[in-house]
């Protein structure tokens, strides 16, 4: 009895359209929920679909294919639908700059509200040197009013390229 093996050809399959944006709309929302590709391959250890920081790379530039259950774990370790990852580019993009944009709007709100606390500080210390007047942190506390009172002209927009600048985004 004779035994044949069928050889298939070893040849890569080029992605479609809908590979090739799969690859883009995973980096950028990856990107947009500032992971490392290492953690979003830990995050799909822990969801049971092991992909490594190499796999998950080379999906990112086209030069891997994805298979359904891969799409699933990570449509779900992104937290966002199977679509997201499939939409045209044109889609994804902006949503993923829309989620940025909440992202920097959140960490600008926490930051004013510091702003505001430190204000409330800085007025009460100005009250409490006022009525007990002490020699040694009177300098100190006219420094810390000057600095707030000038936060406090800034417009809006200055006031964002002010707390960027001094509180850059990791990475840049």
């Amino acid at each position: 009895m004779s035994t044949t093996v069928n050889k298939m050809a070893t040849r890569r399959v080029e992605l479609g359209p809908v590979g090739e944006a799969l690859a883009r709309n995973l980096k950028h929302l990856r990107e947009a929920r500032q992971l490392r590709l290492d953690d979003l391959a830990e995050l799909l250890a822990q969801a049971g679909r092991p992909l490594s920081k190499t796999t998950l790379s080379q999906i990112e530039t086209g030069g891997r294919r994805v298979d359904v259950d891969d799409l699933v774990t990570i449509a779900q370790a992104l937290r966002v639908e199977i679509a997201d990852l499939l939409a045209s580019p044109s889609t994804s993009e902006f949503r993923a700059a829309v989620e940025h944009a909440e992202a920097e709007l959140t960490a600008l709100h926490r930051q004013w509200g510091a702003f505001l606390d430190a204000r409330s500080a800085i007025s009460l210390l100005t009250e409490i040197d006022t009525d007990h007047p002490d020699p040694a942190g009177t300098e100190a506390t006219a420094d810390l009013q000057a600095r707030a009172e000038s936060l406090a002209r800034l417009s809006a927009e200055d006031l964002l390229t002010h707390l960027q600048e001094s509180h850059p985004k990791p990475g840049r």
